[in-house]
């Protein structure tokens, strides 16, 4: 995502820029007579990009998704399409919010889930089935409070777009 953001601010005919990138990670544990005997994990990353460009004294705005099969050059490009495109809308100006409350406590809820992670992991939470089902109580409270302020996020991101 660095180098999205990095490409974002080479660009000198945008005017601002969103990046999206919801990361999602779960796990599947599978017990035979109480015995954890396998977990399974899956983690998949969706970003979406979105351009603004102040133009004609009015605001246009343009948005893509980035694959992780894209290569920088596919990034560039895709910037620069939509840079083009944004200069096609005629939305009245507004300005852009920066990060508040609610993006630092996604990241603080994403840390704490990441610690809990790694507790789950661990040979002698994986060989306590009590303490296992605790530990999966706890990260699925935590998955379910994130995936909340996670559609509170892309509601207001979506309400800017108006």
């Amino acid at each position: 995502m660095n180098n999205i953001i990095g490409f974002l601010k080479e660009n000198n005919e945008a005017s601002g820029y969103r990046v999206v990138s919801l990361k999602k990670e779960t796990y599947e544990l599978f017990f035979v007579h109480r015995k954890l005997e396998t977990v399974r994990a899956t983690d998949t990353t969706t970003t979406n990009v979105t351009v603004y460009v102040n133009h004609d004294g009015k605001t246009g705005d343009s948005s893509f998704a980035v694959y992780e099969s894209m290569t920088d050059d596919d990034v560039k490009s895709h910037i620069s399409s939509a840079v083009n495109r944004a200069k096609l809308v005629f939305n009245e100006p507004y300005e852009l919010p920066d990060g508040g409350e609610l993006e630092a406590e996604i990241e603080r809820m994403e840390g704490e889930m990441s610690a809990l992670q790694e507790e789950m992991a661990s040979p002698e939470v994986c060989a306590d089935y009590q303490l296992m089902n605790e530990k999966c109580a706890e990260f699925e409270r935590l998955k379910n409070l994130s995936a909340e302020y996670s559609d509170e996020w892309i509601m207001l991101c979506e309400e800017l777009d108006l």
